[in-house]
């Protein structure tokens, strides 16, 4: 879960010190204006972290990553890449290595930082250069990376605070960066997956299924669950190009939502190690019934 926070984050922070380099296509659109006189106005954005800070519920967390979904950041890089550094560089247009800084923090998760704005990120380190990078391709970059974590609003511990901040962990990293809106739930520690609206996507069968061992574990957890009837796999397509495996899940009529996160924790725990992304979709929603539809049942009680 995202742990954000108003007082204190200068304990979980340390010096910056891990460097982690990531290349990838960069759409005409990724990057931002680099004239700090048309700064981003990310207002909106900090109010909702300081919002989850103060009352974390399920209204706040969707409010914020609907803003995450639709904003941009200021990220502090090692060097600007060469053609970035004209006085008015254009957009790019082909592929471009760019390098990400990075840190540990205390307990040892590979860390990468980002900012809301250029007096936060100065607030961390004054002399960084920096990109100001639309947020949805920013979070492909990072989910192509091994961090675990983007801290958002670091600063160095002897500064002050200047704005609200926290950790977007790798499961929201993943889905953030494909359009999902991820919603946990405090009892089952299941998240939730929203879609965002008008969002389109195909749905197929995958052309590269998931091993035998994941299929065969699910098989063997399913046929200790009662009120389990069917299990469908199916492909997630996006309009980014990203794939995405996704598992129809069908129970007897009349179960709840909480009966429905208990089954789906039972189902995922046992792919932790396997399979730790993997998504599931109650088939009784109007996604879940395309998944049925055109997918592929593989399991039946």
């Amino acid at each position: 879960m995202i742990r954000f926070c108003s007082i204190s984050v200068n304990q979980v922070f340390q010096r910056k010190g891990l460097c982690k380099r990531s290349e990838m296509k960069l759409l005409k659109k990724l990057f931002g204006r680099q004239s700090e006189e048309e700064p981003v106005d990310n207002t909106r954005l900090v109010r909702a972290m300081h919002d989850v800070a103060v009352n974390d519920s399920n209204a706040t967390r969707k409010k914020l990553y609907e803003l995450f979904l639709d904003c941009q950041f200021y990220i502090p890089v090692p060097e600007l890449p060469d053609r970035l550094r004209q006085p008015d560089p254009a957009p790019a247009s082909e592929p471009m290595r760019i390098g990400l800084c990075g840190f540990l923090d205390r307990e040892g998760h590979k860390t990468t930082p980002a900012f809301t704005d250029l007096e936060a990120l100065q607030n961390w380190d004054p002399n960084t250069p920096h990109l100001i990078i639309q947020s949805k391709p920013y979070f492909q970059m990072v989910k192509g990376t091994e961090f675990e974590q983007i801290a958002v609003n670091p600063f160095d511990p002897i500064r002050k605070m200047l704005r609200s901040g926290g950790f977007i962990t790798r499961r929201e990293i993943e889905a953030l960066a494909e359009g999902w809106v991820p919603i946990s739930s405090a009892n089952t520690g299941v998240v939730e997956l929203q879609l965002r609206e008008n969002q389109k996507i195909l749905i197929g069968q995958p052309a590269n299924p998931p091993s035998p061992a994941v299929l065969q574990t699910l098989m063997d957890t399913a046929e200790t669950i009662p009120d389990l009837q069917a299990l469908y796999l199916a492909q997630l397509g996006f309009e980014n190009g990203e794939l995405q495996i996704t598992i129809g899940v069908e129970i007897q009529s009349g179960g709840g939502k909480q009966q429905y996160e208990e089954i789906i924790q039972k189902l995922g725990q046992p792919l932790q190690q396997l399979a730790p992304t993997l998504n599931f979709c109650l088939t009784s929603t109007s996604l879940g019934q395309d998944i049925k539809r055109l997918g592929r049942r593989f399991w039946s009680s």
